[in-house]
């Protein structure tokens, strides 16, 4: 009597069932499966040969995608361009554009623009953001959990990856020079760049601060509260910092 053979890198996608060896493959969300009986082929070692070929076969006709390649599938719940996100005000109106992208594992790029600074060109430059970002994902096909033969098997035969399918307007502003447009969770004033000193003794705003970085180095100016009041510095430091966005994308 023929033995069971052990769960091999060679045996990928394939299952021994009551009287057959099936293969059962996914590509591009579409599941296929083919099953090779033990008489049909002549015993079991036979049909497992069959499988194995068959499933070479496949795969080499039908090769893993690339995780860019997937990055720019359309999602169900998604309107437009995948990757690409609108956050709301809470009357609806649109309020930033975010890509979003996953380069690998661990690694997420995302950036967003400001409707009230950048107008109707905020969701075209969080396009060629987008852009910048798929053309940094790691190249590399998914092979789940497979590893050694298994996985180097599906890298053998995979294919070019698809180009990035998205027109960029040339006249944008280069997106990896635009700063941040989302305020950090702990920045008081609303307004990414600009924060404020405060007293370790009593706990008060010193200065209200613009900061932003431009080409490796940093735009700093600091408003006194002692001299022009809270309110007023505050706002000198965000119309500060509005023209320090001027010069970098500028």
């Amino acid at each position: 009597m023929e033995s069971k053979p052990r769960k091999l890198a060679a045996n990928y996608g394939i299952s021994r069932e009551a009287t057959a060896y099936a293969v059962t493959l996914t590509r591009k969300t579409k599941r296929t499966r083919k099953a090779f009986g033990f008489d049909e082929h002549g015993g079991i070692r036979a049909a497992l040969r069959a499988a194995r070929a068959w499933r070479d076969d496949f795969i080499a006709a039908n090769p893993m995608q690339y995780r860019r390649d997937i990055s720019q599938r359309p999602r169900r719940d998604s309107k437009g361009v995948p990757g690409v996100f609108c956050q709301r005000d809470s009357t609806g109106k649109p309020k930033l554009w975010r890509a979003h992208t996953q380069i690998y594992p661990g690694k997420i790029l995302q950036k967003s623009f400001s409707v009230g600074r950048y107008g109707r060109q905020a969701r075209k430059m969080a396009i060629a953001e987008r852009a910048r970002q798929l053309a940094q994902v790691e190249l590399r096909i998914l092979t789940g959990l497979l590893r050694g033969d298994a996985a180097e098997k599906l890298h053998r035969h995979r294919g070019p990856p698809e180009p990035i399918r998205l027109e960029i307007d040339p006249d944008l502003p280069t997106p990896v020079l635009v700063p941040p447009e989302v305020a950090h969770k702990r920045n008081k004033s609303g307004c990414s760049g600009v924060t404020c000193i405060i007293s370790k003794r009593g706990g008060h705003t010193l200065a209200w601060v613009a900061r932003t970085r431009a080409r490796g180095s940093y735009m700093r100016t600091v408003f006194q509260v002692e001299l022009l009041g809270e309110a007023e510095a505050k706002r000198l430091a965000i119309a500060e910092r509005e023209r320090q966005l001027q010069i970098v994308v500028g």
